[in-house]
């Protein structure tokens, strides 16, 4: 829900092309394609695209943390089960 959640919110304002470029960065894609590269196909500079990248994380965990919160039944087991499924994506 949170990644579907993330990507209607980038539809909306009509970057929808930017959050599918950056996915695999985001996944940790060992095959992603480089900043410079994919700002090149977006008309973006690579630091922009970089640091529309960092925003993303965050609004991606932000969205995470509260799909989580409506998953726990005690509030204290939301942060335990947001690093597990961040770990998830680190391997």
């Amino acid at each position: 829900n949170a990644f579907r959640r993330r990507r209607e919110a980038y539809r909306s304002r009509g970057r929808a092309a930017v959050c599918e470029a950056l996915e695999p960065i985001l996944f940790g894609d060992e095959n992603a394609a480089p900043y410079r590269e994919l700002g090149a196909r977006l008309g973006m500079e690579a630091p922009a695209l970089r640091t529309t990248a960092t925003r993303m994380r965050g609004e991606l965990q932000k969205l995470i943390r509260e799909e989580v919160r409506q998953t726990v039944t005690d509030v204290e087991d939301c942060e335990d089960e947001f690093q597990y499924i961040l770990g998830l994506f680190a391997r």
